[in-house]
């Protein structure tokens, strides 16, 4: 069984497991530690439910930031390197480039494409940044654990 105990000198609520709650109380008789509140076991639940839920958030977010693009009848990788080596590339070249898409062909590319590809995935990002902030702030704002379960945290 699960038991939440608080630390009476910290207030820190820790999980424990124990059988049944004799052998609990055997345990911590003469120790710094007690049995939270139902008060304080919900707290804690909550902030566990809401920290795991942050954790699921930013992964979809770099699932999301990160996922192939589309342009131009084409799909690109958008890894992090790739969508620095495209910024760097626009940055510092004037004339068309040789690129590759996530199959392997070779695709040229003009300056201006390689802008809007450019513009595309800096977008994209933006998106996936501002939809973390917002699920966040969203949990942030969670009551419950349910009402933390039930956020939909899809992009």
């Amino acid at each position: 069984m699960e038991f939440y105990i608080k630390d009476t000198g910290t207030s820190e609520i820790l999980i424990l497991e124990a059988p049944n709650y004799a052998n609990l109380a055997k345990l911590y008789r003469k120790s710094p530690y007690m049995v939270a509140s139902d008060n304080e076991k919900s707290a804690k639940m909550l902030e566990d439910a809401k920290s795991l839920k942050k954790i699921e958030v930013s992964n979809s977010r770099k699932d999301f930031i990160y996922s192939p693009i589309e342009y131009n009848n084409s799909t690109f990788i958008n890894t992090e390197i790739a969508g620095n080596n495209l910024q760097a590339a626009f940055t510092f070249l004037d004339e068309p480039i040789n690129w590759l898409d996530i199959e392997g062909n070779s695709i040229i590319l003009s300056t201006i494409q390689v802008r809007e590809l450019v513009v595309v995935i800096i977008n994209k990002r933006s998106q996936g940044y501002f939809r973390e902030a917002s699920l966040n702030a969203s949990l942030d704002a969670c009551v419950s654990v349910e009402e933390v379960e039930q956020l939909d945290i899809s992009f």
